[in-house]
């Protein structure tokens, strides 16, 4: 009798954990980023949320310096309002929909940092749609930022015409049309001298045609950028021992 109420509860278990649904976690921390050096945790903020449709607005409870932390329920909208006196409003949007097997599965958590400017007059001013989008990404089958969100028809435009050029040229350096590739990249710099894949191959194709001062330059610039991975790069080429 007493392997059977064990079985019993191992059966509700195991049945329990089955049809157990995840949720989306998700920590919210609210910075400035206009100072000179780095962003800094504010203080004295307020955030809300509410279902994308839903009238009434919640009150978040925050613990300042460590954010908004949630789980959000599955397959619903949520809109969050992050509102300081003085500083401009922002919002985020959470789109929860996963598809029908991802809900009994676990999902990374998702920590976003909305960084709040001040505002030009002592009001509260607000963006008028939500400035970040959080969404189920199919492809890497879990939640993501979309960076295109806040994106202008016109700013899709760009980006397909930059990525076009920039395949071009990365045929002409993988099929040793170096010159070319130089050349292309080059102009790619002249619009947008902080593209950093546009820096990296350019550099690459200088290299291969055996001019290392260039490529060192467009490596160091790089580096400028606060990119550690061209340390490597700066090392095993750009050394007195790399001549």
């Amino acid at each position: 009798m007493k392997q059977f109420a064990l079985l019993l509860v191992f059966i509700f278990v195991f049945s329990y954990a089955r049809s157990e649904t995840y949720k989306l976690n998700i920590t919210f921390i609210v910075k400035n980023d206009t100072t000179a050096t780095k962003s800094v945790s504010l203080t004295d903020y307020t955030i809300t949320y509410k279902e994308k449709d839903a009238k009434k607005e919640e009150i978040a409870p925050i613990k300042r310096e460590k954010g908004l932390r949630l789980d959000l329920d599955l397959n619903k909208e949520y809109i969050f309002s992050f509102t300081k006196l003085g500083y401009v409003m922002k919002k985020v949007l959470v789109d929860t929909k996963v598809p029908d097997k991802r809900e009994k599965e676990k999902f990374n958590k998702m920590i976003c940092i909305v960084n709040l400017e001040k505002a030009p007059i002592e009001v509260i001013l607000a963006n008028s749609k939500p400035v970040v989008k959080i969404y189920y990404h199919p492809g890497k089958a879990n939640f993501d930022f979309d960076s295109t969100y806040t994106f202008t028809s016109m700013d899709k435009e760009l980006i397909k015409k930059r990525d076009k050029i920039f395949n071009h040229a990365w045929w002409q350096l993988h099929d040793g049309n170096y010159k070319g590739a130089l050349e292309s990249f080059a102009n790619m710099l002249l619009k947008n001298p902080q593209d950093i894949a546009a820096l990296y191959n350019h550099g690459k194709a200088a290299y291969k045609l055996n001019d290392k001062k260039t490529a060192c330059a467009d490596w160091s610039a790089i580096k400028a950028l606060n990119k550690e991975y061209a340390d490597s790069l700066l090392k095993d080429y750009c050394t007195s021992e790399n001549p």
